[in-house]
């Protein structure tokens, strides 16, 4: 059974929580991943043309919460589904001090059946999330691949 509590939607063009002081291409940030999360892709005009990739860092939570969580590129229109990959949270947990970051890239947007105000990320937990766990991403970013390798993958 999945739940369905918190969605987040982050209308197109707005900014979202946090990101007055964010680096270009930051589209979501302060997520709660309790449940699921839909990110709207809002893509900078200065990456609007370009192989793009989605980095998602500074992973923590109080203890590990005992499922995946998919990501996914989906359009509100066609009802299409493109899986980018998983994000765990195994090194994540708080008292280990670490916040890994994962990237994933991304298909051409400009080859996809879909208009980018369609598009959207979706995280979603694969099982039920273990209670008291609060996974929490810090930052959603959409970077150019040529600005990706200096970004520890995981």
């Amino acid at each position: 059974m999945k739940m369905y509590g918190l969605i987040l939607l982050l209308a197109f063009g707005l900014k979202c929580k946090g990101a007055s002081d964010s680096k270009p291409g930051q589209i979501a940030g302060d997520l709660s991943l309790q449940s699921n999360v839909k990110i709207s892709m809002h893509v900078p005009k200065s990456l609007e043309r370009k192989k793009l990739r989605v980095q998602i860092g500074g992973l923590t939570a109080e203890k590990p919460p005992e499922v995946l969580f998919e990501l996914s590129l989906r359009c509100l229109s066609s009802k299409t589904t493109h899986h980018l990959g998983y994000i765990n949270f195994f090194n994540a947990v708080s008292r280990l001090s670490r916040e890994p970051t994962f990237t994933f890239d991304l298909p051409d947007l400009a080859r996809t059946s879909c208009r980018l105000a369609d598009l959207y990320l979706a995280i979603e937990p694969q099982g039920v999330v273990a209670p008291d766990s609060f996974p929490h991403v810090k930052y959603v970013n959409l970077l150019p691949d040529s600005d990706i390798t200096s970004a520890p993958r995981d």
